[in-house]
């Protein structure tokens, strides 16, 4: 048998010492294993985090897309009005306006229903004024209000004009009450006369039609009559009117009689007829 030299003896010492091949691999693999079964949390969180994001992120811009979507699809020729932000919707349940169910704007003439009926639109004065970059939005042009000094424009929310209409036909239709308050030099009431009142019912026809509330009216069986019946108490989808009269009462201006004959603004910016002299619009 061959002797080993003390040179070879020593290389066999350290080669006991040191782990085969094969046993490192399998522990350096292990190892990396082991970390990967239990990752910190940062790991986690740079993992999962920008995809949170991403999909937060992606879903308020799909929302935004349909909302945009959906309201050019229901007003695809939307006007630009100045409370166009201050529109909620809401779900309303209308009264049936008969028998038991009637509201507080029905009766017969009284001091307090006339009051009531005011408080619908008088809280706004009716007329708003609004800044110029609000009036230079608009599709049909304005004129500035004479007693501004910041020159603001005039306008009136459609809604507070019909129901002053509406309120006038209430009270042409009870003429032993309400008389005559503004006779015409025909001898015709300017309010309550065949002729504006006749417009105030076109206006208030154009309204409704031009709305045209297309929730469904339904059909019950009324047992005692022995007959169907539509039922006109349901419910509606409504704008939030008490949120338009804030909007409105926020920029309410009174004016006096005298507003409407007031002489003509020049220089309005927003109307080329009435520049003169050297002004060509500037603010």
């Amino acid at each position: 048998m061959a002797l080993r030299t003390s040179s070879e003896k020593e290389k066999s010492d350290e080669q006991h010492l040191l782990p085969y091949k094969d046993d490192y691999g399998k522990d350096e693999v292990h190892t990396v294993f082991a970390q990967r079964k239990h990752p910190s949390l940062a790991v986690y969180l740079l993992i999962v985090l920008p995809w949170l994001a991403l999909i937060v992120l992606s879903g308020w811009v799909g929302d935004q897309y349909r909302n945009r979507h959906r309201a050019s699809s229901i007003f695809p020729n939307l006007l630009y009005s100045p409370a166009n932000d201050a529109i909620r919707y809401e779900k309303r349940l209308f009264h049936a306006g008969e028998g038991d169910d009637i509201t507080q704007y029905q009766g017969y003439p009284s001091p307090e229903l006339d009051r009531r009926w005011l408080d619908l639109y008088r809280c706004t004065f009716i007329t708003q004024i609004i800044p110029r970059e609000m009036a230079q939005k608009l599709e049909n042009k304005t004129t500035i209000y004479p007693y501004d000094p910041q020159r603001r424009y005039t306008i009136q929310l459609d809604v507070f004009h019909q129901l002053h209409c509406l309120n006038l036909i209430r009270k042409a239709v009870s003429p032993d009450y309400y008389k005559p308050q503004d006779p015409g030099p025909d001898g015709e009431d300017k309010l309550l006369g065949f002729h504006h009142i006749s417009h105030c019912i076109d206006l208030i026809r154009q309204s409704l039609t031009c709305h045209s509330d297309v929730t469904p009216l339904v059909f019950q069986w009324n047992e005692a009559e022995q007959m169907r019946e539509p039922i006109t108490k349901i419910y509606h989808t409504c704008r939030d009117f008490g949120a338009i009269q804030e909007w409105a009462k926020e920029r309410a201006v009174h004016p006096n009689l005298t507003y409407y004959k007031e002489k003509r603004i020049w220089n309005d910016p927003l109307d080329p007829s009435t520049w003169v002299g050297n002004y060509h619009g500037e603010k």
